[in-house]
């Protein structure tokens, strides 16, 4: 389930460029949950660029219930 995201744009994007994405962990919390007894929080840090240049800048949250 999405939690939340933030998507921050530093230049246009193009259909015919082609982009490098980084991704990283930020944060990885499990919290209670009335719904799933336990949710594991997961937090994304994404930056798409170009040529050296970044474009945009994700940062993304999902909730799924904890593995046991």
């Amino acid at each position: 389930m999405l939690g939340r995201c933030r998507i921050d744009y530093d230049a246009p994007l193009t259909v015919d460029t082609q982009y490098d994405v980084r991704a990283e962990v930020v944060l990885l919390e499990r919290k209670a949950s009335r719904r799933f007894g336990a949710a594991d929080h997961l937090t994304l840090a994404m930056t798409v660029s170009a040529a050296g240049s970044p474009h945009a800048r994700l940062r993304l949250t999902t909730i799924m219930p904890a593995a046991l």
